[in-house]
């Protein structure tokens, strides 16, 4: 995944996602918050279709992430 915020130190542990195709970055403050505590990644989707966006998690490799 081409958009992929990271927060925090590995292993991200929690990913928080956006409400839908007009929403990306809109969790970055709850990212932050949590990132105190563990690693966070925020994906920025950016497929305008369910299934796209699902491809696009599928498609996240990132070192130290816990799936």
């Amino acid at each position: 995944m081409k958009n992929l915020r990271t927060y925090g130190n590995p292993p991200f542990s929690v990913a928080v996602l956006h409400g839908g195709p007009e929403a990306p970055g809109q969790m970055a403050p709850i990212a932050r918050e949590l990132s105190s505590k563990w690693g966070v990644l925020e994906p920025l989707q950016t497929a305008t279709s369910l299934e796209g966006q699902i491809k696009e998690m599928h498609s996240i490799k990132v070192y130290g992430a816990m799936w």
